[in-house]
């Protein structure tokens, strides 16, 4: 459940959305789908095989998302400054 429905469909924000496809404490269909779907333009990236704690289990592929999805190179290297 998202308590905070509301707010999320006021963000007006580019939004990445990570999550594990096994999350048993937050299953996907109840969260992170919804969330992504709440934000409209939400860019949902989902782990196969990834829990709760994707970001120790996953985390080189959740760096090369981010990176990219902020702009970076995915390489590993930080986004040139403008």
């Amino acid at each position: 459940m998202i308590h905070d429905a509301p707010l999320v469909v006021t963000t007006q924000v580019p939004t990445l959305v990570l999550h594990g496809d096994q999350d048993a404490s937050a299953p996907i269909e109840l969260t992170g789908r919804k969330t992504a779907a709440l934000l409209g333009s939400a860019t949902l990236r989902v782990y196969p095989g990834a829990g709760h704690g994707l970001y120790a289990s996953d985390h080189e592929a959740i760096n090369t998302d981010i990176l990219t999805f902020i702009g970076g190179t995915g390489d590993g290297q930080p986004p040139a400054c403008s």
